[in-house]
């Protein structure tokens, strides 16, 4: 395993992660407000956050020393813990069905 710039890798991938988090989070409840279309501002603001994050990590990857398994996973784990946070605080704002 590659440790040279394992930490840069770690952190950077985390900082971008819990970026993408906020950013997403942010975005949906701005959708939640809008009145027009709130499909729209979710889908265009995930298509721009997707292709933001992945030129990011692609720069990150190709012109910066640091691990490609500590970027990769430190990301990924950050997505998926505030993914998991999202969706259950979104979950929780539902109105209840009866």
């Amino acid at each position: 395993m590659e440790t040279e710039g394992l930490g840069l890798g770690i952190g950077l991938g985390c900082l971008l992660g819990v970026s993408y988090v906020l950013i997403s989070f942010l975005s949906n409840r701005i959708a939640l407000q809008s009145t027009r279309n709130p499909m729209a501002v979710v889908i265009g603001a995930m298509l721009i956050r997707v292709v933001v994050t992945l030129g990011l990590l692609i720069i990150a990857l190709r012109w910066l020393p640091v691990a490609p398994t500590g970027l990769l996973g430190g990301f990924f784990a950050t997505f998926i813990v505030g993914l998991v946070i999202e969706i259950r605080f979104f979950h929780r704002k539902q109105p209840p069905t009866s």
